[in-house]
Order: structure tokens, then sequence, then C-alpha cells
């Protein structure tokens, strides 16, 4: 995948601190990415912390 991938997943858990995540093929989503998603005013880069087999949690860069 390239840095221009975009990947269908689901938002279960939001914090101000993170996110949990579920998608089909957790493995595909790279260490460090973009998500952009309605909750937020502009997307949001996050650092994967843990995987599992269908979900991640993430948390989100210092802005």
């Amino acid at each position: 995948m390239d840095e221009h991938t975009s990947l269908a997943c689901l938002i279960y858990d939001l914090s101000e601190h993170g996110v949990r995540l579920v998608s089909l093929d957790p493995a595909c989503v790279p260490e460090v990415f973009v998500l952009a998603a309605r909750p937020f005013a502009e997307p949001r880069v996050c650092r994967v912390v843990w995987r599992g087999a269908e979900e991640i949690g993430a948390r989100f860069a210092a802005p």
C-alpha cells in the first residue's frame, strides 16, 4: 500500500487521546496513519498502540 490508500473502518471508542477502530484487515494499517472521519474538524494523525484480529487501538499524535 502507498500513502494514498484508504481503508474502511468503524470507530467503536473515541476519546480525546485515542480511538479503537474495527477493520477487516488491521494488519494493513500502518504504524502511523491519518484518520479522517465526521467527528473530527480536521484529519487526525494516529499511532497504533495495539492490534487484535479485527481491531486496532491508536493514540492521537500531539498537534
